[in-house]
């Protein structure tokens, strides 16, 4: 899997077909590497590396790949990441191998450098996202102010529902909150009030938005 992540690296950012128009790959490469993520849930860790090298590799690919111009396929595979992430941080992972192989919520039960590192990629992660979001909001492209509030709500969606709401985390989640709130995109109207809703609904998390 690893000799997988590293082919990656190579895919050319566009193709040219036989009648010499030019197609991108963005989209192609997004999909894959969110279908490796859901993948890597349930593979082993390594007994050298350690139980995130794949996590490790995918995310260092995710942040070196030449990704086309004011896009944003960075930020959302680290929000794709980050869920990926909460899912193996679980106790008992959502879905395992039919037989044959032991994957990560066994091999480390009860291991604390285990979930500690998890919680430190994501962090990481986050931060990476943010950087992306004041890049993005900072550019002369008419469609940057939609991709910075679809960003922000996903990423508010994805820390509300997967983090518990410490006093740190709510704080993230306000700070991206006041992304969206200065937000004055159309058409975005509908996924705010969705996420606004769902998280009011939920008691530890509804000042949140309230802030």
């Amino acid at each position: 899997m690893r000799t997988c992540v590293n082919t990656l690296q190579d895919v050319p950012t566009s193709i040219t077909a036989a009648n010499n128009m030019v197609f991108s790959t963005e989209d192609q490469m997004v999909d894959c590497i969110q279908c490796l993520l859901s993948a890597f849930i349930v593979i082993p860790g390594h007994p050298e590396h350690g139980p995130l090298y794949l996590f490790q590799a995918l995310k260092e690919l995710i942040q070196t790949y030449q990704w086309e111009h004011n896009s944003s396929a960075r930020a959302r595979l680290s929000i794709s990441m980050i869920q990926a992430l909460s899912g193996l941080y679980q106790d008992e992972l959502p879905y395992h191998f039919a037989s044959g192989t032991t994957s990560n919520d066994e091999l480390y039960a009860g291991n604390k450098d285990y979930k500690t590192e998890i919680e430190e990629i994501c962090t990481q992660l986050v931060d990476d996202v943010l950087t992306d979001i004041a890049e993005l909001d900072g550019k002369q492209d008419s469609l940057a102010p939609r991709k910075v509030c679809n960003l922000a709500l996903d990423l508010l969606n994805t820390i509300a529902g997967a983090a518990e709401p410490t006093d740190k985390m709510k704080a993230l989640a306000s700070k991206v909150n006041s992304v969206v709130s200065k937000s004055s995109v159309s058409g975005m109207d509908s996924y705010i009030k969705n996420t606004t809703k769902a998280i009011s609904s939920r008691n530890q998390w509804s000042d949140v938005i309230r802030a």
